[in-house]
């Protein structure tokens, strides 16, 4: 089974120019996400990321987060998400 970070690279082989990421005005296509990814992961490994790590993704629904998000998974690494726009049930 293909996992995350594949599926996007194959869908950025398959549809490059199609919108991934959208906000506002500004468009991510899915192979500049991938391209972005790949950078990501590239400087992830540099600082020391390795497979198999666990690494802490808090940011706000902006285009750098899906950025992030697949570099992390490209590096091999596991996602843990903090939304800091969450509120606990029930407030």
């Amino acid at each position: 089974m293909p996992d995350l970070a594949s599926l996007l690279a194959d869908t950025a082989a398959r549809h490059p120019d199609r919108p991934a990421v959208v906000l506002d005005d500004r468009v991510l296509g899915y192979a500049e996400l991938d391209a972005f990814a790949a950078r990501a992961a590239g400087l992830l490994h540099a600082t020391g990321v390795r497979a198999g790590d666990r690494v802490a993704l808090i940011a706000p629904n902006v285009p750098q987060m899906p950025i992030a998000y697949y570099g992390i998974l490209r590096a091999g690494a596991a996602v843990v998400p903090l939304n800091p726009l969450l509120t606990p049930p029930g407030s």
